[in-house]
């Protein structure tokens, strides 16, 4: 079975006395060894509305005070960039590799030169965090032994990340549910108000849009 299978049941082993208890002690051992590399925060990102449960699934509209934020992030990662994708607005070209005339920088009307959010939706769901953060665990298993390379150059989000996660803020410590049985949830989650949660770099974990 999958490492992720094996990691959900040795939580599941491990956060229910009943069942622990039926398991001999070479198989205890090997619980508590594949939990070893597992033990960071489950608990859901600190600016998440919900908080205290782990049985939801929402999209939740983000407070419009947060979008200059987010505006700043589009911003700093924008790359004058032009693909087959973006289609001639003028009709007279077909589908063209690179872009026709028509939307090239400096072309008429050309490229757009920044973007602007309009509205930011938040999924918040307690099944998908789950599966990701089993994942996340799983990767990090395989790779214990590995020096994984990583991105170079570092991906565009990566300082605008890092300058506004929670790890980086200096506020006061709340708690934080998490979704996964046998793993304590997050009990110093810092920084409310930031807009994103701390990555794991040496995992190559990365914000993408």
């Amino acid at each position: 079975e999958s490492l992720e299978v094996r990691i959900a049941v040795a939580l599941l082993f491990r956060s229910t006395t009943t069942l622990i208890d039926l398991l001999s002690e070479d198989l205890k051992q090997r619980v508590e060894t594949l939990l070893e590399s597992t033990q960071r925060s489950h608990g859901v990102p600190p600016y998440w509305t919900n908080q205290s449960s782990s049985d939801f699934d929402e999209m939740l509209y983000v407070d419009e005070q947060k979008y200059a934020a987010f505006n700043e992030l589009l911003k700093q990662t924008y790359v004058a960039r032009v693909t087959q994708d973006r289609l001639c607005p003028k009709q007279e070209h077909g589908k063209t590799p690179g872009g026709c005339p028509c939307v090239q920088v400096g072309g008429d009307p050309g490229l757009p030169v920044e973007y602007r959010v309009r509205r930011v939706v938040r999924v918040e769901n307690a099944l998908m965090w789950a599966r990701y953060a089993l994942k996340r665990d799983a990767i990090r298993v395989r790779r214990s032994a590995e020096n994984n390379r990583r991105f170079d150059p570092p991906v565009l989000s990566a300082d605008f990340v890092g300058a506004h996660s929670s790890s980086s803020s200096s506020s006061s410590s709340s708690s934080s549910a998490s979704p996964l049985p046998g793993i304590a949830a997050n009990t110093n989650c810092q920084g409310q108000g930031t807009h994103f949660a701390p990555l794991e770099d040496e995992l190559n974990e990365v914000y993408l849009f």
